[in-house]
């Protein structure tokens, strides 16, 4: 599954990954988490969009989603 992702801060910015099921949207959500800066991050499975809150680099967000296998060029 493709997954619209939106990263919520002073502006907002898409980018697409994949996420395949509940289990893998968790483990991005909580690896998320971890980022410094990061307030809150919305997995919406029925949408295929995630939300993340933060006040956090957008580059170190997208550096972790690519670390993470999900991020879609």
């Amino acid at each position: 599954m493709t997954y619209q992702m939106t990263f919520q801060y002073l502006a907002c910015q898409t980018c697409t990954a994949k996420i395949h099921c509940d289990r893998c949207g968790e483990e991005v959500a909580q690896s998320l988490l971890r980022l410094d800066g990061v307030d809150n991050v919305e997995i919406n499975m029925v949408a295929k969009t995630i939300s993340v809150t933060a006040d956090a680099d957008p580059d170190d967000i997208e550096c972790k989603l690519e670390d993470l296998g999900v991020l879609v060029d």
